[in-house]
């Protein structure tokens, strides 16, 4: 309450400064007519300082090239400088324009006040005066307000705009690295899960080209279905796709000849689907390691 009131009264007050033509009041005036540009949309204000400033470009490329008597990495560090300075103000620009205008009347008008009586007390009596109600003097005095307050607010953003940046690159550099660690630890789980199943692969041959009698029979199926959970847990590590492919035996293939006679039709059964699966196990495999034979040879003409 106690800041709209100040803010209501001071926005009815003129406020008319003298500025001389000097380096001094042309900077006064470039800072005064900044905000003009901001006004309208927030966006703006990164163009504005594009004109105020020097653009990152034009910095890049400036500090980029060979100044005499400068130590080698001179021009490498002044680029790196460059470049990160701009986006600190670049950071610090985003959203000041809104900042500005919603707390004007709370920092804004307050610190207009405080300027106006030292000025008066400083430099003496009549060195800033003001016109009471008049349109003028309120539409000056809420634009000053909104000077300071963007300002101020511009300020403390591009001190705090450092420790984003910081904090923003940690992140994404502990996201990329976490990435990255899960990528490795995938690859060399289904590098071992494949290694492991070339190993199935044998087990299960020998396993299949056993000969056994009727009463041999539920020892065996009991081999054979570890073995198959086996192979289709090492199956989804390795391969999606050849898990998929080692379910769904929609087409059996003839064994090989001169295996050993069944002892029934279950066990039959099972060994022509364990036959099937170990063609499909072969099939993989091979062409899993022509593959990792042809990046080898990529890699090394890379090289």
């Amino acid at each position: 309450m106690v800041g709209s009131e100040l803010g209501r009264t001071i926005a009815h007050i003129a406020l008319v400064l003298w500025v001389p033509v000097t380096l001094t009041g042309v900077f006064v005036a470039i800072i005064v007519a900044f905000p003009l540009v901001c006004i309208r949309s927030p966006d703006l204000l990164s163009i504005t300082l594009l004109v105020l400033s020097i653009d990152e470009l034009s910095a890049v490329s400036l500090a980029e090239e060979k100044v005499p008597g400068l130590p080698p990495g001179a021009s490498r560090a002044m680029t790196r400088f460059l470049s990160f300075h701009w986006q600190a103000i670049k950071e610090a620009a985003r959203g000041c324009v809104q900042a500005a205008n919603d707390w004007q009347w709370l920092f804004g008008f307050p610190l207009l006040g405080a300027i106006i009586y030292l000025a008066n007390r400083l430099i003496g009596q009549g060195a800033l005066t003001v016109s009471q109600d008049t349109v003028l003097g309120a539409l000056e005095a809420a634009f000053i307000a909104f000077v300071i307050t963007l300002a101020v607010v511009f300020l403390i953003k591009w001190i705090n705009a450092p420790v984003n940046l910081y904090y923003e690159l940690k992140d994404k550099s502990a996201t990329e690295i976490a990435a990255l660690k899960r990528t490795i630890l995938d690859r060399e789980a289904r590098q071992a899960a494949i290694a492991r199943l070339w190993g199935l692969r044998k087990e299960g041959v020998e396993l299949r080209n056993e000969a056994i009698a009727m009463p041999g029979f539920p020892d065996w199926k009991r081999r054979y279905e570890h073995w198959h959970n086996r192979v289709m847990a090492d199956a989804k590590v390795a391969s999606l796709n050849l898990c998929a492919w080692l379910d769904t035996l929609d087409r059996v293939r003839p064994p090989p000849a001169r295996l050993p006679s069944a002892a029934c039709e279950e066990h039959l059964l099972l060994r022509n689907c364990q036959s099937e699966i170990l063609l499909r196990m072969q099939e993989f495999l091979q062409a899993e390691m022509l593959h990792r034979d042809i990046e080898e040879i990529q890699a090394g003409a890379g090289v």
